[in-house]
């Protein structure tokens, strides 16, 4: 297996963190405990709009080509990504799917 330099890996690494970030800056959002603001509400709203994005956008990546592979990862579709983002969605505890009335 090749090995990347520490170099890109540090790289690498901040982009993770940065991402981390702000999911951490959505979830604190999501998790106050005090009485949303008009600005906590339009907030969310971008928020929410904005991860749907994401998620939808990785699942364009990866979608299944003719020959039943991954057009992304070239692996057997359905790929592990899209298996995972399906697990996450519709969670055993369905916590997502009642939020959007599943």
């Amino acid at each position: 297996m090749r090995s990347i330099s520490p170099t890109h890996a540090e790289a690498f690494r901040l982009l993770r963190t940065e991402l981390y970030v702000h999911l951490d800056h959505a979830e604190f959002l999501a998790m106050k405990y005090e009485p949303w603001g008009k600005v906590d509400i339009t907030a969310a709203r971008k928020l929410i709009a904005d991860q749907v994005t994401v998620i939808r956008s990785v699942l364009a990546l990866h979608e299944e080509s003719r020959r039943g592979r991954c057009k992304f990862c070239r692996r057997p579709y359905p790929c592990p990504s899209v298996q995972a983002i399906h697990q996450v969605i519709k969670d055993p505890d369905r916590e997502f799917v009642k939020l959007v009335g599943g």
